[in-house]
């Protein structure tokens, strides 16, 4: 509730105040590869040609796709409840690619990471995400997932009791009946507003020309 009721513009002004205020980059915060400082984040970024990411990134999402259509074709004649290996097996699949794809499209004479380091008196190296994108991001995240949140609270509420117990009743599992019974009567109560509110998240992007994101 604290989060909803603050109006979205003053999120927003409040973490480019937080995150201009970092340290710079000689003092920068440094944890796994990653550093933070007040002209942005530095993450490690593949040394990779731009065909080979594309492909990495498609695998990736193939990895996310492919344990949901696995679960709801009717192709395979095992049942729904007995898939998980597959599944499995199918993500592992997909993610090995994606390592497969990115070994192999490396740069010549270069590390297969680029690591942000420290040059003078900026860092060089790796991805930099500016003051800009992050604020928005953040505030952006908080503002929309509080109202989320209440929505999926609000659609598993919906869900009638007596539908919970029929499926325990028929010995469905816990897991089996939040997967096949209370999810997806919940998803019929919360599409048509989560597509509102997302719609309604894009549209608030718009909040970051105050900071000067364009």
């Amino acid at each position: 509730d604290i989060f909803r009721n603050i109006p979205l513009i003053l999120q927003v002004f409040f973490w480019y105040a937080v995150i201009t205020h970092l340290p710079t980059p000689r003092a920068a915060h440094e944890g796994w590869g990653f550093l933070l400082t007040s002209r942005g984040l530095y993450i490690p970024f593949p040394n990779v040609s731009s065909a080979a990411l594309a492909a990495a990134t498609l695998a990736v999402i193939a990895a996310i796709a492919l344990p949901i259509w696995l679960g709801r074709t009717s192709r395979l004649s095992l049942p729904v409840g007995q898939r998980g290996g597959i599944q499995l097996a199918g993500t592992a699949a997909a993610l090995a690619c994606a390592a497969i794809i990115l070994v192999a499209g490396r740069l010549a004479d270069s590390p297969l990471l680029d690591f942000p380091a420290l040059q003078g008196l900026n860092l060089r190296g790796g991805l930099r995400i500016p003051p800009e994108f992050a604020t928005l991001a953040i505030a952006i995240a908080i503002y929309g997932g509080s109202y989320i949140a209440e929505i999926v609270r609000g659609g598993f509420k919906a869900v009638g009791k007596g539908q919970v117990e029929a499926a325990l009743s028929l010995g469905l599992g816990p897991w089996r009946v939040f997967m096949l019974v209370r999810l997806p009567l919940a998803l019929r109560a919360m599409l048509p507003i989560l597509a509102n509110q997302y719609v309604w998240l894009m549209k608030a992007t718009t909040m970051g020309i105050a900071v000067g994101f364009t």
